[in-house]
């Protein structure tokens, strides 16, 4: 298992509040179905109360679609883009909550995103994200009003603590 599936498993293990089944033929008729998981609900599992609108921006494509997938897992609302021109995109269809965004991108680097969102959505929380050395790019992120930068392969449990701090500080 590779260290997307290991994080995926992981955040399903933990998070996901739903198992989908297909059935298989029968009186069913081959329709799918959603169940609970047994044991705690999905506000106890992630520990938020409240659906954020968030916004993952990464070039790697199979990166941003996991990430994506554990916060859909969790409940969230989730848009990808994959670049700086489409996450400024994005912004302009709405608030966005919570922003994880690559330090690294074609064109326009996730410093310059956060700037941007800065100003345009003061209130969104944002997290750079970076497979190199976070200390390099830390002071010029916290400039400029990013509450982190996680390393990737990113932890889902201290993701999970970035997205419950978003949370508490919308309020």
């Amino acid at each position: 298992m590779d260290s997307e599936q290991a994080i995926v498993t992981s955040a399903i293990d933990d998070y996901a509040p739903f198992i989908d089944i297909e059935q298989a033929g029968g009186r069913g008729g081959g329709k799918p179905a959603r169940l609970p998981r047994a044991g705690k609900t999905q506000g106890e599992r992630t520990g938020a109360s409240q659906i954020l609108k968030i916004l993952v921006v990464d070039d790697d494509v199979d990166f941003a679609e996991s990430l994506a997938e554990i916060l859909e897992l969790q409940g969230h609302r989730i848009t990808v883009a994959h670049n700086g021109e489409q996450a400024l995109g994005q912004l302009r269809s709405g608030q966005i909550d919570i922003a994880f965004i690559d330090i690294m991108l074609p064109a326009l680097s996730g410093v310059d995103v956060l700037r941007v969102i800065h100003n345009l959505q003061p209130s969104t929380k944002i997290v750079l994200m970076t497979g190199a050395d976070p200390k390099r790019s830390a002071q010029q992120a916290k400039i400029f009003g990013a509450l982190d930068i996680l390393q990737k392969p990113i932890d889902p449990k201290r993701l999970q603590r970035h997205v419950d701090a978003a949370v508490n500080k919308l309020g």
